[in-house]
């Protein structure tokens, strides 16, 4: 699929990001896009350090309830794919989420390149989950009807509250425990 080709290009570093075209001595500017003062667009400020980059991760980081150590991104990649002692539903979303958030880190740095469109994460967090659904509807065979991805995931990293009935003068409480 693309997006494995992608990931091995990204992997390689053989993306044509600015700073590697510059040491393919292409003459330009190396600024991104996300930073106003003009950083230079490097692959991990594009998809580990800047400002979208770190807004993405940590969005579906604190969702999945993950820690990882380090900001590089491999570091993100390989606190994803490591996480083998999760729940079993979720171990496909934690192998497909690194190449789905890098995938969709790049499509809004080339709208931003190409378009002149800004990157917001809300946006990019939104693609993501809605390729994320369509890869496990697919590897299911079945329509997920959850209400959200967040509450899905919720539901699999935190086990349901338990509930205590009793009787309370002559009226019956529920307390979540």
């Amino acid at each position: 699929s693309k997006i494995s080709f992608f990931m091995l290009h990204l992997l390689l570093g053989r993306l044509p990001l600015l700073d590697v075209l510059c040491k393919m001595r292409f003459q330009m500017s190396s600024k991104c896009l996300c930073y106003p003062n003009g950083a230079s667009e490097t692959v991990e400020h594009v998809f580990s350090e800047g400002l979208i980059a770190k807004d993405v991760w940590n969005y579906f980081t604190s969702m999945c309830d993950l820690t990882h150590v380090g900001s590089s991104l491999r570091a993100w990649e390989v606190a994803w794919w490591i996480s083998s002692s999760r729940p079993e539903k979720m171990r496909l979303i934690f192998i497909m989420m690194p190449s789905f958030i890098c995938w969709h880190i790049l499509k809004a740095r080339n709208k931003s390149v190409f378009k002149g469109t800004r990157m917001h994460p809300a946006t990019i967090c939104q693609a993501i989950i809605s390729d994320i659904t369509s890869g496990l509807e697919i590897h299911f065979n079945k329509k997920f009807g959850w209400v959200s991805f967040r509450s899905y995931m919720n539901g699999l990293v935190n086990k349901p509250a338990a509930l205590d009935f009793s009787l309370c003068g002559g009226r019956q409480r529920r307390q979540v425990v």
